[in-house]
This record gives structure tokens, sequence and C-alpha cells, in this order.
């Protein structure tokens, strides 16, 4: 009996730890870790300036073609006198393994956590078939694509995580991992996490009692799995069908008076996009707030945009977007429009449209008014 409960435990503890659950976060960290790195040039490059002194202090870990060193391998092969960042003439010649490094494709897969086999084989062409569109924004982790050349999206905007390997004026300091601004007009955007569109209810919408439907589209380059939907930090019983994760949710009360800071429903959905040739969950979340039917309404958008400056004075209306419908005449009769001289500025008239977000007001005389007061 004793032997048979030790072979259960031994062949099914592999199964269970097998596949990583890779975040944003985590890619974030790996990358930050390639491009904070700290290192010293022992055996120089004459090739390229930045390696061309030994003892410099370099921080982030060198460019290299076609080598995929992880920090702490690259560190021992610094140690052990090879070259940091190769050159492509001799890259199949006998004397490429005394360059050490890492390139485009080797951070995004070392950053995506990728097995071994994938990390060495893996191409910036080859990143295209693990990936998909991104459907909105692109955030943390996503790939900057294109056939030759690939790079993370970083935390912050206009900023990514590269192996960089270019050196030339406008690169000044490259040829290593650098978290830096550039340029992506040329990169298509795509994305190994799943992609969520199209929330319902609608964000920021009005008219939701203590019972709901909750639903979003998703999809992934993989299978989606693993789906969790929360509403104010409760869970509800989510399913996955057709591209669309579900969820019925129902409570006693609505949010308000005795529910705290949860003065409206935030829904928080949940998922894994799980690539079986990497044998990695990437986990990501789409979050969204609408309100119950006690909330008061609140404006969900303008256009032109809150304190939005140089305007076009033909732009002819402003639109405002309200939460839930509203009483006409009331919301008429509290609207004013305030100059930059203090003197309030005539407004021509309404128009009213219903919206799935509710109402929406519509000043229709030209904004040059605002200009000429």
């Amino acid at each position: 009996m004793r032997i048979l409960k030790f072979l259960i435990v031994f062949l099914v503890l592999p199964v269970s730890v097998s596949s990583a659950i890779i975040t944003r976060d985590l890619v974030i960290s790996k990358a930050r870790e390639y491009a904070s790195y700290r290192w010293r040039v022992r055996r120089i490059n004459p090739r390229y300036t930045i390696y061309s002194v030994s003892g410099r202090e370099i921080t982030g870990e060198a460019y290299s073609y076609g080598d995929k060193a992880t920090t702490s391998v690259f560190n021992s092969e610094i140690e052990n006198n090879l070259i940091p960042r190769n050159w492509l003439e001799n890259f199949n010649s006998s004397t490429q393994l005394i360059y050490t490094g890492i390139d485009c494709s080797g951070l995004v897969t070392r950053c995506w956590g990728f097995p071994e086999y994938n990390v060495n084989y893996t191409s910036a062409a080859d990143l295209f078939d693990y990936t998909i569109p991104v459907r909105d924004e692109v955030k943390p982790g996503d790939l900057w694509w294109s056939s030759a050349h690939v790079f993370l999206q970083s935390e912050v905007e206009g900023k990514v995580y590269e192996a960089n390997p270019r050196s030339g004026q406008q690169w000044s300091g490259g040829n290593r991992v650098q978290f830096l601004k550039r340029s992506v007009s040329s990169y298509s955007s795509r994305s190994i996490f799943p992609q969520f569109t199209n929330p319902y209810p609608e964000p920021y919408s009005g008219h939701v009692g203590k019972e709901f439907d909750v639903s979003i589209e998703v999809t992934g380059s993989g299978k989606i799995k693993n789906p969790v939907v929360t509403v104010n930090g409760q869970k509800f019983e989510a399913e996955y069908n057709e591209g669309h994760i579900t969820a019925h949710v129902e409570f006693e009360g609505l949010p308000g008076k005795g529910w705290g800071v949860w003065m409206a429903y935030h829904i928080v959905v949940q998922c894994d996009n799980y690539v079986s040739a990497v044998d990695n969950y990437y986990r990501d979340s789409y979050d969204w707030i609408v309100y119950p039917d006690t909330a008061p309404p609140v404006v969900v958008s303008t256009d032109p945009s809150n304190n939005a400056e140089n305007v076009p004075i033909d732009k002819g209306k402003v639109i405002i977007k309200f939460s839930k419908p509203m009483d006409e005449n009331t919301t008429e009769a509290a609207f004013s429009i305030i100059g930059t001289n203090g003197n309030g500025v005539p407004i021509d008239s309404f128009a009213w449209e219903d919206s799935n977000n509710g109402n929406t007001g519509v000043r229709k005389n030209p904004l040059q008014e605002l200009f000429n007061v």
C-alpha cells in the first residue's frame, strides 16, 4: 500500500507543475532584469566602441545575433573571456563560440518563459505564429513585430525593452538590451496574451440592477482556459464558449450604503491563453465599471475631452455622454458655458440622442463662439 501511494504522487506531480502561468508583470520583471544587468568588459570587441575598453562597466546584457544567453550564463561566459557582441560576417565562422549575449528573439522568448528548445530555435519571424494581433491598446509585455526584428512594450507608454543591435547616431549606446524610447511605426502590435473586446454591460453604463449577465469576447493564439469573473470582489461561475466568456451575476442588494468603496459594480474578467507549443498559460484580465440603478448619473465622456486645448473652431458641437438617461429640461437648465474672460457663452440649441450608455446631450452652436467672446 505504501508503494502504491508513492507511485501515485510520482505520476501526478510532474503534470501539476509542468505548465507555467505567465503574467504581464512577470514578463516586465524579466525584461527589466536584462536591461538593468550590470557587468564589465573583460575581453574587448574592437568592432564596437562600447566594448572596445577592457574594464568598462556596461548596463544591459550585450546584444549578439543568434545568441540566447541568460544573464547568469552571460556573466559566466564574460568571466571566461568570451567577447560581447558578435558581428555578422563571423557569425557562421569557426570563431562563433567566442561571442556571447542575447538577440532580439532571445530576449522576447526568455521573458515569455519559453522552454530552452523554443528559445534556441525561435527567430523574430517565428514569433508571428505564437501570437495574434492586439485587439485594443498595446499593453506591457506585448510584442512589436517585424519579420526581421522584435521587441517588447514596456510598462511606460512610448518606451520598449529591446535587444538593440544598432549603434548609429540615433541609436547612440546601443548594442545591448535597453529600456528606451523608440519609433514603432514600421512594426505591427501582436500579443501572446488573451485579447478582450466588446464587454457587456458596456463600460460606465447605467440601468444595472442587482441581477445581470456579464459577457466579453476573448481570443488567443492557443486555447482560452480557466475563465474567472469577479464583481466587487465576489467570484461568480464563468463559462467560455465560442469566443465568449459569460457569467450570471446576482447580489442581494445594490451597491451603495453598506458596500464601502463599492458605489458601482467593478467587473473583472480573467482567463488564460494556453499555448501548447511552449506549454505555458498566458494570463491576463480586463476590468470595467458599470453603475447600478441607485447610482446618480455621471458624465462618462465629452467631445472635445475635458481640459482639451487647441480645439478646431469648426468642430461645430459639444457632445456629452451620461451614464444613464437624463431629464432633458433639468439638464438643459443646468448647462452653461463660460468663456475664458468669465462671461457666459450663448447656446444655440440642444439635441438628444439615445444610446446604450444613456442619453447624449448635443450642443449645436459652433465652437467658434467660445473663442470670440
